[in-house]
């Protein structure tokens, strides 16, 4: 008897995001999640090296830093990035709502 074996392909999804620091300055960070089928098999934070004196300066890191990463480390399965620079303020409040559950 023949068995077809299907093998869910790991799917990747990179968030460009900013952490708000204390006085004033910005810390750019990427938020790694990989996911095969339904099952989540990893979610990590990956910081960017340095902290900024503004959003924009530490956005532009982080989405520098997901490509980077995009291009170096995940070409295994689907890579997906996003950046909360186009997200709504809408769609920011609901994804940090979604985020914990």
């Amino acid at each position: 008897m023949n068995q077809v074996v299907e093998h869910a392909a790991v799917q990747y999804f990179l968030k460009s995001r900013v952490h708000d620091l204390p006085e004033g300055q910005f810390r750019g960070y990427v938020e790694v999640k990989a996911r095969s089928g339904k099952d989540m098999l990893d979610s990590r934070l990956k910081y960017c090296p340095l902290i900024r004196g503004t959003w924009n300066e530490a956005i532009e890191d982080a989405e520098r830093l997901a490509q980077g990463m995009r291009a170096a480390d995940y070409q295994d399965g689907e890579c997906f990035v996003f950046s909360t620079r186009g997200a709504s303020s809408f769609d920011a409040l609901m994804n940090m709502f979604g985020s914990a559950r």
